[in-house]
């Protein structure tokens, strides 16, 4: 049985919610019957180790924690730990690296030390993430300084791979002119099981449209400003970030419910009639499929991979500029007979975004590689 290392730096042992959360825990129920024996390193709040079956989950505790968001930590000085110690030493046909950070490096180390191939995950903007952050508390030249350096450290990890895992042609196109290795494409599914409209109980006929992600300045939020304040729609923010207190006193009108998670996250989907996501940053967009496995038409900006889910006029709208994105809300928002054809038309497309058919396509990879 060959054996895999698998680094990752968010699982949701912090309690956060993100794209990758939501891959592993779909993805562990077949990595656990599958062929191969996998050790996922994680970071979390206590030092601890669970077996599912052919899946061993090793969690970290941060020695000296840095906080990277409000949910989310890594530890700088992973490598000299003792979690790491034990791992160096254990013997591995593949490592599978999801995270560019400190253990992602140590991935990178161990592949070397076992001399077995590094397969790494190039699915966030990390980049673009942290100009826009600094640049709302240092301004402009500070925040392209810090762009340009985490590129560069993106460069030399991402240069260091035997396979470069990308979740859409987007991100495909920019990791080939960006880096050297190889570029595949591994995409993401949705569990159209859970989110259902059939979750629906909302019974008032008020009009409600929902916004759900990291509330963070990545996510162009002044555009979904903009939008509630022009329009007098009605809007829910499912989740929480940095920029959440600044949201609730630009939109007040908003219902901010923080983050939610299982059920409640989807009957949040199912109790609304259209969901909005103006992010610019997005190398894929996890909640968009979610949004529309519920049954919602979608309105999105034209940036990054986000056009590569939706099907402009059919399962949602694709706004070149703030002033589309606003008259699109405005159309779902005002026009049911439009929402409904569009919802019925998104729900059919998110069937057919099965986890089944990603795990299969990473085993091929892994297999290529082995």
């Amino acid at each position: 049985m060959k054996k895999i290392l698998i680094p990752v730096a968010t699982l949701g042992n912090w309690g956060e919610t993100n794209g990758i959360v939501t891959l592993f825990e779909n993805l562990l129920s077949f990595f656990k019957d599958s062929e191969f024996k996998v050790d996922i390193v994680t970071y979390g709040p206590k030092q601890e180790k669970r077996v599912k079956k052919n899946v061993t989950i090793i969690t970290h505790k941060p020695q000296l924690p840095f906080r990277v968001d409000p949910n989310i930590f890594v530890d700088p000085f992973f490598s000299v730990s003792e979690t790491a110690r034990k791992l160096r030493h254990k013997d591995y046909d593949l490592v599978h690296s999801w995270t560019p950070g400190p253990l992602g490096w140590f991935g990178i180390e161990v592949a070397k030390f076992q001399d077995c191939p590094f397969i790494s995950v190039h699915h966030t903007t990390l980049d673009h993430t942290i100009k826009d952050r600094v640049g709302v508390v240092a301004g402009d030249y500070i925040a392209d300084k810090s762009g340009k350096a985490i590129k560069e450290i993106m460069t030399l990890y991402y240069n260091r791979s035997d396979l470069i895992l990308v979740p859409s042609a987007y991100t495909k196109k920019e990791a080939v002119n960006s880096y050297k290795p190889p570029v595949k494409i591994l995409s993401r599914g949705v569990d159209s099981k859970f989110f259902d409209p059939a979750k629906r109980k909302r019974k008032n006929k008020e009009v409600i449209g929902v916004y759900v992600s990291r509330v963070a300045p990545e996510k162009n939020l002044q555009l979904l400003v903009k939008t509630v304040n022009k329009l007098g729609i009605k809007l829910k923010v499912v989740g929480h970030g940095p920029s959440l207190e600044q949201l609730k006193e630009d939109i007040p009108s908003a219902k901010f419910t923080n983050k939610l998670v299982g059920e409640k996250l989807a009957r949040a989907y199912a109790d609304a009639d259209y969901f909005v996501f103006p992010s610019l940053t997005e190398t894929f967009g996890q909640v968009i499929q979610e949004a529309m496995a519920s049954g919602l038409p979608v309105v999105v900006m034209n940036s990054m991979a986000t056009p590569e889910i939706v099907q402009h006029g059919k399962t949602g709208f694709i706004a070149d500029n703030e002033n589309e994105f606003i008259k699109y809300v405005k159309m779902l928002n005002d026009n049911k007979v439009m929402r409904e054809k569009m919802g019925k038309d998104a729900r059919d497309f998110a069937e057919k975004r099965t986890w089944k058919k990603i795990f299969e396509q990473l085993v091929r990879y892994y297999d290529s590689m082995l």
